[in-house]
């Protein structure tokens, strides 16, 4: 007996297993055939599928969908008027009804279902939310905007949908109706102003867009003084808009609305120094100061002035003489504000102008061992003025002091973006000093750094090694190419490019030559020889589309041609070349982003 029940169980499992895999396999070979184009074939499938379980909303779509792809126009008639009223709700059943005439081109019919699914929705937000989503399937705007209406009645929630009523005028090009529910919505408090950028941001794409935006917000904010958002927001859409003197202008007067004593200003310069536009931020820092008011700001804007004045200088590639004109700046602001964590950044970007730019490294290092010895400021601080400590070493031929730094920083912050940038340096350093193997087993580590850059670095530089040390060829071209970089780091161009001249004399058509030519690009443009730097990058993007710098070449031609040309349009040319030659290149969402950002558009 009780075998026999066993039997029976076991019988039982086997028939529901079969069953179970028969409709799994029917799911998929339907699934293909729709792939494939093969509604036909799909369709037969499709209604076993659905019969099988008639509460299953997504095997009826599809089952009803592909009937109406067919033209089977009755038979879905039928399925819909006979699916049972329970998986049902009348609001769906009269679109599916609606949509069905539409597709005969029987349009009063439609309408008439149409309407009858908006009122059977009532107040039911759900059923309302995937009503809304059909209609968009459909194309039907003004459906879903009577739809919403009707919502915000029913719920009172003046609010509701307003996400998808934007994305409608939107789609109708009604961006004036954007704007104003917008702000609309900030002024009676039912959406935060961040919303509202957000909103603005997806849906106002165009410089005119903003520019209505603008105007419509200096209409209102001179109409109704006292609601402080609309300057807000007119100071976010002149970021927008890059007219960065307007926007100083406005967070001032926002500033002093707040009473915040320089805090609007401060974050405002920040977004100015970041997009570049260092007059307007420095313009801002003056601000701050001239207001004289002793609070935390005056000495942030105080410092920041100062590094600002820095990355202008650099950042326009300014003369020599520019560049020492920062120095008693720097000197006077570490003599009146010495001994705090303000004087200890100053000291340390003090000491990377000296270093880089004033080819004076003596000072600079006593400036960094001076701000190491006291261990003013957080354990991070002190660790990058170790690398730029470890830099000025390796300028001046220190190899083992600047090694010994490295390996410091790198062995204390392990798996940490600081602690995988010493490991990088210390990898370079071994390869400046022909240690080749040892450098790439550091570098084939750092592929996988969490810090993009450091891993496209690291395999660029493992891929050089590995092409130049394998068993057909000698490493001595290599150790050339490698002092050659090491004279660049230590500022001796003269000598750089005369090593790499030999390394085309001793070894003609070497696998280095596409490197060499990189190389010698760099160097051109750090000696301001820009006509020099783009023939051969030029050159190297002609010589192999395909090749390891190629991708380099293209991006620093397009950032050429812009910064020291001032020819964006054909550095646009170069990056849309990158964008469409080479996909798979590293820069490539770099490019895609900066290629929007000159052609305008909002990001």
């Amino acid at each position: 007996m009780k075998n026999r029940h066993l039997l029976f169980v076991y019988i039982l499992v086997l028939l529901f297993s079969n069953a179970y895999c028969q409709a799994q396999t029917n799911e998929k070979l339907a699934a293909q055939y729709l792939s494939n184009g093969e509604t036909d074939k799909a369709v037969m499938l499709l209604e076993q599928i659905y019969l099988k379980d008639l509460s299953n909303e997504q095997n009826y779509r599809s089952y009803v969908n592909s009937l109406l792809q067919l033209k089977q126009f009755e038979k879905a008639e039928k399925v819909i008027k006979k699916r049972p009223k329970k998986f049902y709700p009348q609001a769906l059943y009269h679109f599916d009804l609606g949509n069905l005439f539409l597709k005969q081109g029987e349009n009063n019919k439609a309408v008439k279902e149409f309407e009858k699914s908006i009122t059977a929705v009532d107040d039911n937000i759900a059923y309302a939310s995937q009503l809304i989503a059909s209609f968009f399937e459909i194309n039907e705007l003004d459906l879903i905007k009577k739809l919403i209406a009707n919502q915000r009645i029913k719920n009172n929630d003046p609010s509701l949908f307003y996400n998808e009523l934007s994305k409608v005028n939107f789609i109708q090009n009604n961006k004036s109706a954007i704007i104003e529910e917008q702000l609309d919505f900030v002024q009676a408090g039912l959406i935060s102003i961040q919303q509202a950028q957000n909103a603005f941001s997806d849906y106002l794409t165009e410089q005119n867009e903003l520019q209505l935006l603008r105007n419509v917000l200096l209409k209102k904010s001179q109409l109704n003084p006292n609601f402080g958002f609309y300057n807000e927001l007119l100071a976010w859409v002149y970021v927008q808009l890059k007219d960065y003197e307007a926007g100083l202008t406005q967070n001032i007067a926002l500033d002093r609305i707040r009473r915040g004593e320089g805090e609007t200003i401060l974050n405002y310069a920040a977004i100015c120094k970041e997009n570049a536009a260092f007059d307007v931020a420095i313009k801002a820092y003056q601000y701050i100061i001239t207001q004289g008011i002793d609070n935390e700001y005056l000495a942030i804007a105080k410092l920041n002035l100062l590094l600002t004045q820095k990355s202008k200088a650099i950042s326009l590639n300014q003369t020599a003489q520019s560049l020492l004109a920062l120095k008693p700046l720097f000197e006077n602001y570490i003599q009146l504000n010495d001994g705090g964590n303000n004087a200890a950044i100053a000291r340390k970007a003090y000491a990377e102008l000296l270093a880089y730019y004033l080819q004076d490294p003596n000072l600079a290092t006593s400036v960094l061992e001076k701000i190491i010895e006291d261990q003013i400021g957080k354990p991070n601080f002190i660790n990058e003025c170790k690398l730029v400590l470890g830099d000025v070493y390796l300028m001046t031929g220190e190899i083992w002091e600047a090694a010994l730094l490295y390996g410091q920083v790198d062995k204390a912050n392990k798996d940490e973006p600081i602690g995988q940038l010493a490991k990088f340096k210390n990898a370079q350093l071994a390869y400046y000093t022909s240690e080749f193997e040892w450098a790439k087993s550091q570098l084939d580590i750092l592929k996988s750094s969490t810090s993009q850059l450091i891993a496209n670095d690291a395999i660029n530089l493992s891929l050089i090694i590995a092409d130049n040390t394998n068993l057909d060829s000698t490493s001595d071209a290599l150790s050339l190419y490698a002092k050659a970089d090491l004279f660049i780091i230590q500022q001796k161009y003269k000598q750089a490019n005369l090593v790499l001249d030999s390394i085309n004399l001793l070894y003609p058509a070497h696998e280095l030559a596409d490197d060499v030519l990189w190389t010698k690009s760099q160097i051109d443009l750090k000696l301001n020889d820009t006509t020099a730097a783009v023939q051969k990058l030029t050159q190297l993007v002609a010589m192999d589309i395909e090749g390891l710098w190629a991708d380099d070449a293209l991006f620093c031609l397009a950032n050429t041609y812009d910064t020291l040309l001032h020819d964006r349009k054909k550095g646009m040319e170069y990056l849309q070349r990158l964008i469409v030659e080479m996909p798979g290149s590293l820069y490539a969402v770099a490019a895609r982003k900066l290629f929007r950002k000159w052609r305008g558009d909002d990001l």
